[in-house]
């Protein structure tokens, strides 16, 4: 009898326990729900650059380097855009100041953009803008067919301590598939300009895609990078999109405006 009376009083406690965790599952769900859907709409939106970077120290000659970098499609013809830091080994490293009568110095030789589906496009570097830690790559010849795109135009809004989704590529060790992280925002830098602050293990996917919790995009996976202050993973909002319109959340320069029209 007193067996019995245990099993019977535990019955309930384990209902109970399994009825707290609804609320968990049921966000889980929520959650998973949404990657599939930005995976199906964007998986064609993220691309590879391939890259031959030609780098120069002092006196100490040159030599050729192939790199890899994860980059984002701005439009149907191509526009593709990828953090500076990831075409320029010197500007991560601040190996580009002098230092020791040596300077690093980095140039890229040839660029190609590698889309989901394999066509390699030929392409160079149109804009690079170390400020923002942001570079833009132009296919050559436009494609034979629009490429599909993130709205950044269209960018969404996010708060300190909300789940983002961070879309990205794996290598190619793992056939390019896509990948999606959920970290939650750790900081919101207003000035100078917006970021949204990730934790600091988010560097290794920078160039990749971010979403808030409805799916808008918020910007691309970039890096601030400083002299003195420690550096921040954040998304960087792309507002530049809006080219159609009076620029006012865009570059002050034409030139570089004109860069980027298509």
């Amino acid at each position: 009898m007193k067996k019995f009376l245990r099993t019977k009083t535990a019955a309930p406690m384990l209902i109970v326990g399994a009825l707290s965790l609804l609320p968990q599952v049921a966000q889980a769900d929520v959650q998973a729900d949404m990657v599939r859907r930005l995976v199906d709409r964007y998986k064609p939106s993220l691309v590879t650059l391939k890259l031959v970077v030609k780098l120069s120290m002092g006196g100490y000659g040159e030599r050729q380097t192939e790199m890899e970098a994860d980059g984002l499609l701005l439009n149907g013809s191509g526009l593709v855009v990828t953090t500076n830091t990831a075409i320029d080994p010197a500007a991560s490293s601040g190996a580009s100041d002098e230092e020791g009568g040596s300077r690093l110095t980095t140039k890229v030789s040839s660029v190609k953009i590698l889309t989901t589906n394999g066509d390699e496009l030929p392409a160079r570097v149109v804009l690079r803008d170390k400020d923002r830690n942001m570079a833009f790559v132009r296919p050559l010849r436009a494609p034979a067919k629009a490429l599909v795109s993130i709205p950044f135009g269209t960018a969404g809004r996010a708060r300190i301590g909300d789940p983002v989704y961070v879309l990205g590529r794996l290598g190619k060790a793992g056939n390019r598939s896509a990948e999606v992280k959920v970290p939650r925002i750790v900081s919101v830098i207003e000035k100078p300009r917006l970021m949204y602050v990730l934790d600091s293990y988010s560097y290794i996917y920078l160039g990749n895609a971010v979403f808030n919790e409805k799916g808008q995009p918020l910007g691309m996976l970039s890096m601030r990078v400083g002299r003195s202050a420690r550096a921040a993973t954040a998304a960087r909002p792309i507002r530049f999109c809006r080219l159609s319109s009076p620029p006012k959340t865009c570059w002050k320069s034409r030139a570089r405006r004109r860069k980027l029209k298509t």
